[in-house]
């Protein structure tokens, strides 16, 4: 995937998670739209993994876009 050091760019798929997967962990924000679709795909793909650290990170993180739909903002990454 480009970004990731492949040349297959993100347009050309059609999922709910592409906007959180094309997009900078540490700047930036996610639309209130992005964020409505990201969401529940991310809770979706994660449902079944195994309780380990990184799970809660998800689900601050799907929590954070909850609120800011919410909230009716985008969410901010800094």
């Amino acid at each position: 995937m480009e970004g990731f050091g492949g040349t297959t760019p993100f347009a050309d798929f059609d999922d709910a998670i592409i906007p959180l997967l094309d997009h900078s962990d540490c700047k930036g924000s996610l639309s209130l739209e992005e964020c409505q679709r990201v969401a529940p795909r991310l809770k979706e793909l994660t449902a079944h993994w195994p309780e380990i650290t990184f799970k809660q990170e998800i689900r601050s993180l799907i929590g954070g876009m909850e609120r800011a739909v919410k909230e009716n903002q985008p969410l901010y990454f800094c």
